[in-house]
């Protein structure tokens, strides 16, 4: 158990002593965490039926084709990335009205991810079953039975790809969502789209351009692993660069001089 608390323990605490050192540093609302827990509950419990609707329309459309299976994927990360972004809009338009300064925005980024983990976390331990068709057990021996399957090494890549890809992924759409709501304007919730539809797609690209994949070793180990990690690290960029662009636009001081632009929307 407590091997299994470290490694879990890993992917977990960064980002919370991220989000605690973030919020003593600049000052960020504490109220921006709750306002995460309400966009991430909306859009846990309406993505299943809008999945259960999309996903086969677009699978029966394309599988004629060929690749058909792969080009389906585009038309539904673009809709669920639409989705997902006007939940957080909508969030930023209407009910966090008091937290839309650059630093919120980050915050918002940071606590949503950390949401997102303990939801995966929760589902790799409640996935575990007995064999034999027992009944279903306790937490604290589907805990047992998963310390076991889960390695370090699969826990330093969820904490990877967590703590860094995904946080920057969140923490970018976050800020490109709030200037956007901060602004009035509907495109950014396509840059949303867009790149939600860049960090789902980084791992398919990962797989067709390995060398291992290319002259026929499916195996791939270590080489691959590699090569799908940077692929999605660079898959990431584009939301780190928007961090760093929308500093100025999204500054606090920056809402006294919107007051005056009828395009530009503000705390109250």
């Amino acid at each position: 158990m407590i091997d299994l608390a470290a490694k879990f323990s890993l992917i977990v605490v960064p980002p919370l002593v991220i989000a605690v050192a973030w919020q003593k540093r600049t000052g960020a609302a504490w109220t921006t965490l709750l306002f995460a827990l309400v966009a991430f509950s909306v859009h846990y419990f309406a993505r299943s039926p809008l999945v259960k609707y999309v996903s086969p329309y677009f699978d029966q459309m394309f599988t004629p084709m060929v690749l058909g299976v792969f080009i389906s994927l585009y038309p539904k990360w673009f809709i669920f990335g639409l989705f997902r972004a006007c939940v957080w809009w909508l969030t930023f338009r209407y009910v966090a009205t008091n937290v839309l300064a650059w630093r919120d925005g980050v915050l918002f980024g940071i606590a949503y991810t950390t949401l997102a983990i303990l939801v995966t976390l929760w589902t790799l331990l409640s996935q575990q079953t007995t064999d034999f068709g027992l009944a279903p057990p306790s937490i604290f021996r589907k805990a047992m039975i998963l310390k076991d399957d889960f390695l370090w090494m699969q826990a330093t890549i969820l904490a990877w790809n967590y703590g860094v890809i995904l946080m920057a992924f969140n923490v970018g759409t976050s800020l490109v969502i709030l200037f956007g709501v901060r602004r009035r304007q509907v495109w950014p919730l396509l840059v949303a789209a867009l790149l939600y539809i860049l960090i789902n797609a980084s791992p398919w690209f990962a797989l067709w351009t390995s060398p291992h994949i290319r002259t026929g070793d499916l195996s791939g180990g270590w080489v691959q692993n590699y090569w799908l990690e940077i692929v999605k690290l660079v898959a990431s960029l584009p939301a780190i660069c928007l961090i760093l662009f929308l500093r100025k636009p999204l500054r606090p001081e920056k809402m006294e001089t919107e007051k005056g632009d009828p395009g530009a929307v503000y705390p109250s």
